[in-house]
């Protein structure tokens, strides 16, 4: 029987259940966005997104203070001249690294992440220094903060 010959050969060659945890964010605290935005998002310190969106199984018990929010808001109502998808991507001269446009470097934890559970995901950058702003469907939906690229 050849079906299971071909069922074990796609098996070996998908991403191990590790392998696929670990690009899942390990997410530590919540973000309340002050009025009229008002929405919550989860955060691992470098990726933040919406919770709806994000779908974490348990919800982060901290949260970052009012300050921090308000410097999330402001990224997300920003204008970012820049805007590339996912298949605008490629890999970096390390195996933690994706380059997009403009040398902009992003983790690898993020972009897997980000392929397999936000498909559609879009990204706004202004340069390698500021965040970058995750858009889905044309609104906003979080940011992720760009890697230093080696020298």
């Amino acid at each position: 029987m050849l079906l299971p010959l071909v069922v074990a050969a796609v098996l070996a060659s998908a991403a191990s259940p590790a392998q696929l945890m670990a690009t899942v964010p390990v997410w530590t605290q919540t973000v309340k966005l002050p009025p009229p935005d008002g929405r919550t998002l989860v955060t691992d310190g470098r990726l933040a997104l919406e919770i709806a969106v994000a779908k974490p199984a348990v919800r982060p018990s901290a949260s970052l203070p009012p300050d921090a929010a308000k410097a999330f808001a402001s990224y997300l109502a920003a204008s970012y001249p820049s805007e590339f998808g996912l298949d605008d991507l490629h890999e970096g001269k390390t195996q933690t690294l994706f380059i997009g446009p403009g040398n902009l470097g992003l983790s690898t934890h993020y972009v897997l992440f980000l392929r397999r559970n936000l498909p559609k995901i879009r990204f706004r950058s202004k340069g390698p220094s500021d965040p970058v702003i995750l858009v889905l469907d044309g609104r906003s939906v979080g940011l992720v903060m760009p890697m230093a690229m080696p020298q």
